[in-house]
């Protein structure tokens, strides 16, 4: 039984007006029978229906059925009350045609919690042997009846149906009436219908609305007979009847026999209404079973196959596109440098330790950073010190790392890189021919802090300075014009026959000069490596002692330090400069630890005054600040020490007492470079070379370091494309799962009107949309992979057209597996959102829009 009190429903139109659909109607429906809603269009009918299925809410007043209030009931009490308390007919079927009749049909069982045989409900219905038919191969009549089985075999209290002739002709109309008015003797069955004629042969009640308002109402009269018959001489015809030629066959035979003729009414009075207490319908909430789940999941991950390939496609273009960008930003100079060294079958490393940004100004390499290399590396570890022979008359600026020196007559070089302090093993793995290192000059063990050059460095200052005439003669002390080093011997390296035709070519190209020919020469591959070999062998000084560092200090040769930037101030006066020569005092002037001597003009130039050799004099002695400096911005203090201007003198820069001399060598002689011997674990060093601020020596370090540059000035608009690229995608991924729901609205509607709940509809898209997100997740693997070749192709050629570096040995894209597992991480959780997200949408879609849906 179903009791309506004071049922109002407004709605309100897009111009906030309002209007009553149903206005205060009160009315109470029985256990079973019959009863027709009827009325115009516009009359209230349908709405009327809705309140009582709960697939609509109402303004205000209460319905009560099976004993629960609808004002008390929750959302999963109404799924369960569509689901098993009321059996919906819709005028439109709502089969979904990608379901058998049978799963159509078991779908409204299984989601009532109920089970029966389908087959012998089809039977009554004249369906029999229609179990594996899709709707799409029935007729509209063959659909209602369907549609009619599926309602009733849940076994419902109630049968709602809405206009379920509407669409039917004659005779099919006659078979589900007949069929409903045969259901009604045990059941309520209410349908809303514009036929007065098929409401007065079936019914047991009619309900006329108007305006939202009852202004009808009447019930069959009992014992009511609507039959033909012709009794005691009186002809008594039916209300609303069509009669049969057997019927009119009766007449003609009797018709001298009749006498009256009696019309029959409909057989209706006004409605008496009485509440009967009815058993309470208890909700027992029941979820679609995984069975039908996989079958609607399947219905609905089918349609539209391709429109999901092609979002699959979309999204691991725009997360591959978005991975070149992170990966762009993420670029790693060490990490380039090192595939750089593998594809050219390198067997060793030297990071310099990086002072700024600056990367050809090298800072100091301190033994905490030496033993942290050593948790990662278990072979030896060499340091290069930045003491360097210069094959010119000129000073060398040992800060800054010889990268960028201009070669000299092609080929030959204008300083060392460095002095590698090594031992007999990695000296004869690098030099011994024939399993013997060959010294052709000079002894290997002379001094302590001597050192050992090649003969391509040999040849480099023979070129360049006409003072020396044989390799004899470059042994022994050796004059950088402002300090001096000390040559122990020359090692044969045969870099001629080794590289014989590349610089048989640079003397031909030099001697018919023709710049564009040697800038092909100078990056091509032959000459890059033979560069590398430079740095890492050819060009580079040796020291075999275990005391090279200490040695260095007792250099009875070297009198003078060099420093990198440094600055003076006394008072108001700074004076920055950088470069900055400090002689060792040598017993010449009577120095204490913390005086110097300075040159009268230098003086004049830093604090503004006029002394002249002729008055130095007068000159008083007074304090200054002196500092060095690490980096190129004098932001760094390395040193600092207030010392005392003694006197002014006419020899050059600064003469220092012998303890100022020995605090300053430190920064003067130092470990700059370290070397790794193999490659090997080679690639467990970089992340911490990066922390520690370390960068790789290569031939290509020019060219990575000109990218590195690039990357930095673009690193910001291209975080900001990647970042609009990710939102694109979520927004994409969510409109996407949003859209899927809305084309599958129907079949949405169908299984909500049968009770299902948003959550088993909910996990249904959840699951379609996973499937789609672990398709963009597989192909998003590969696909990354290959952006990140394809558009480290392009930035290679763009390079190398727009820049001129040449670049096609190294990679400025990398496939990084961390960022890739980071990134498909970051991939699942879109996927997790953009699939739950969609799904909030059927909460905030009411019943009755749902209900309204069409295919």
């Amino acid at each position: 039984m179903i009791e309506i009190k004071n049922l109002t429903k407004i709605y309100k139109t897009k111009k906030r007006i309002e209007c009553k659909a149903l206005n205060n109607i009160n009315l109470v429906l029985p256990e079973k029978g019959f009863v027709f809603i009827v009325g115009k269009s516009g009359s209230g009918k349908s709405t009327l229906l809705n309140m009582i299925s709960g697939v609509d809410s109402f303004t205000s007043g209460e319905i009560i059925a099976g004993g629960n209030k609808f004002s008390k009931m929750s959302r999963k009490q109404f799924d369960k009350y569509l689901s098993s308390y009321i059996g919906f007919i819709f005028q439109d079927y709502r089969l979904i045609d990608g379901l058998t009749i049978k799963q159509n049909i078991e779908l409204a069982l299984d989601i009532s919690g109920k089970k029966e045989d389908v087959s012998s409900y089809l039977e009554k219905v004249d369906l029999a042997g229609y179990e594996n038919k899709y709707p799409t191969e029935l007729s509209g009549g063959e659909k209602q009846r369907v549609a009619i089985v599926r309602a009733l075999i849940k076994n419902p209290q109630v049968v709602l149906a809405d206009e379920p002739t509407g669409n039917l002709d004659f005779q099919s109309s006659k078979k589900i009436l007949d069929l409903l008015k045969e259901i009604s003797k045990t059941k309520l069955v209410v349908i809303v219908s514009h036929n007065l004629q098929d409401a007065n042969n079936y019914s047991d009640r009619i309900i006329e609305l108007s305006d939202g308002k009852v202004i009808n109402d009447k019930s069959r009269k009992n014992n009511y007979n609507n039959n033909f018959e012709i009794s005691n001489n009186t002809l008594y015809l039916p209300h609303n009847y069509d009669l049969k030629e057997e019927e009119i066959k009766n007449i003609i035979d009797n018709k001298s026999k009749i006498k009256k003729i009696i019309q029959k009414t409909g057989g209706f009075a006004k409605t008496v209404e009485q509440v009967e207490e009815s058993k309470v319908f208890t909700f027992d909430n029941k979820k679609i079973s995984k069975e039908n789940k996989r079958k609607l999941f399947t219905v609905f991950f089918r349609r539209k196959i391709f429109s999901k390939i092609a979002v699959i496609l979309l999204a691991t273009i725009i997360i591959s596109l978005a991975y070149v960008m992170q990966s762009f930003r993420n670029f790693d100079s060490n990490l380039a440098m090192y595939h750089d060294m593998i594809s050219k079958g390198y067997s060793e490393i030297i990071i310099n330790k990086r002072i700024d940004d600056s990367t050809n100004r090298i800072g100091i390499v301190s033994e905490s950073d030496v033993n942290e290399f050593k948790e990662f590396y278990d072979k030896k570890i060499y340091k290069i010190y930045n003491s360097t022979i210069s094959s010119f008359l000129s000073q060398i600026d040992k800060n800054l790392y010889p990268t960028t020196t201009a070669f000299y007559k092609g080929y030959y070089c204008g300083e060392t890189f460095g002095t590698l302090n090594c031992d007999e093993d990695l000296f004869n793995k690098k030099f011994a021919i024939n399993g013997k290192v060959e010294v052709l000059a000079g002894n290997l063990y002379d001094k302590e802090y001597g050192i050992i050059i090649t003969d391509y460095f040999a040849d480099s200052i023979l070129a360049n300075n006409p003072t020396y005439t044989d390799y004899n003669s470059l042994i022994g002390p050796f004059d950088n014009l402002l300090n001096e080093q000390y040559i122990n011997a020359i090692v044969k390296t045969n870099y001629k026959e080794k590289y014989n035709d590349l610089l048989v070519e640079i003397d031909m190209a030099i001697q018919n000069p023709d710049e564009s020919h040697i800038s092909e020469i100078y990056n091509s591959d032959e000459f890059l490596a033979f560069k590398d070999d430079l740095n890492k062998r050819l060009a580079l000084g040796y020291n075999l002692s275990n005391n090279y560092e200490q040695s260095f200090f007792k250099n009875e040769h070297s009198n003078l330090i060099t420093s990198g930037q440094y600055s003076i101030e006394s008072k108001d006066i700074t004076h920055n400069s950088t470069y900055g020569y400090f002689y060792k005092n040598n017993d010449k002037y009577d120095l204490k630890d913390n005086e110097i001597v300075m040159n009268y003009s230098f003086y004049n130039t830093i604090f503004k005054k006029s002394y002249k050799p002729s008055n130095l004099d007068t000159f008083n002695e007074h304090s200054m600040v002196l500092k060095l400096y690490a980096g190129s911005q004098y932001s760094k203090v390395i040193f600092e020490k207030e010392v005392v201007i003694k006197k002014l003198v006419t020899d050059k820069y600064y003469h220092i007492s012998d303890e100022l001399y020995n605090e300053l060598i430190p920064y003067d002689n130092f470990c700059s470079s370290l070397y790794f011997d193999t490659l090997i674990q080679g690639y467990n060093i970089l992340p911490l070379s990066k922390q520690l601020d370390y960068y790789i020596v290569g031939e290509s370090s020019q060219q990575i370091n000109t990218a590195k540059r690039v990357v930095d000035i673009f690193s910001s608009f291209v975080s900001i494309l990647e970042y609009i690229l990710i939102a694109c995608c979520i927004l994409y991924l969510v409109s996407f799962g949003v859209k899927n729901i809305k084309s599958n609205i129907y079949e949405i509607s169908v299984i909500k009107s049968l009770g299902g709940s948003n959550g088993d509809i909910g996990i249904i898209f959840i699951l379609q949309n996973i499937i789609v997100g672990i398709g963009i997740l597989l192909l998003s693997s590969v696909g990354m992979f290959v952006a990140s070749l394809i558009g480290n192709e392009i930035l290679v050629y763009s390079f190398m057209e727009i820049v001129g570096v040449k670049i096609n040995s190294f990679k400025i894209i990398n496939y990084y597996i961390s960022l890739v597992v980071i990134d498909l991480s970051a991939i699942i959780l879109i996927i997790i959102i953009s699939s739950i997200l969609p799904t909030r949408f059927l909460r905030k879609v009411k019943p009755i829009e749902i209900l309204k849906a069409k295919k």
